[in-house]
């Protein structure tokens, strides 16, 4: 099996870089070139598990690219400037703690743990992070037609 055909996989205890992972790798190394290419290998585009260093980590696309991300850790977003979501082996942190400790988090997890992605929301471990937009209703989809084609009626008058 190749590293990026799954979308579940578990995943070392040890301490992790939380959040897009281009924010903890140098522009003077390979080391993103590496993972991205990974990534973006024949049809599987921007989900999978990467290998760099000697570590496997997970590297899930985000369902709406880059933005800011709400999870279910109070107070915790996530920006995202890769479209990418991940953890990150702290040993293989290219970059000083000062440029990248606000765009993310270090989280250690004690025991091994899953990460996943549905597509909208991404799992590591017992973090979701929230990638999606919640469907909406509908009823409430209809409602707003009716609101548009009165405005509509409006206007002829």
């Amino acid at each position: 099996m190749r590293l990026n055909e799954s979308k579940t996989v578990t995943i070392k205890a040890g301490k992790y870089f939380m959040g897009d992972p281009c924010y903890a790798f140098s522009h003077d190394t390979d080391s993103w070139d590496k993972i991205c290419d990974q990534l973006h290998d024949d049809d599987k585009k921007d989900t999978g598990f990467v290998r760099l260093k000697g570590h496997i980590f997970p590297v899930f696309g985000t369902d709406h690219g880059d933005g800011c991300y709400e999870s279910n850790h109070p107070g915790w977003t996530f920006p995202v400037d890769a479209g990418l979501i991940g953890l990150v082996p702290f040993e293989i942190i290219e970059r000083e703690p000062k440029e990248y400790e606000e765009l993310g988090q270090v989280v250690t997890f004690d025991e091994d743990f899953v990460c996943s992605s549905d597509g909208q929301t991404i799992t590591l471990g017992p973090y979701e992070i929230y990638t999606g937009y919640p469907e909406e209703d509908e009823d409430d989809y209809e409602d707003d037609e009716q609101d548009d084609n009165w405005d509509d009626e409006e206007e002829e008058d």
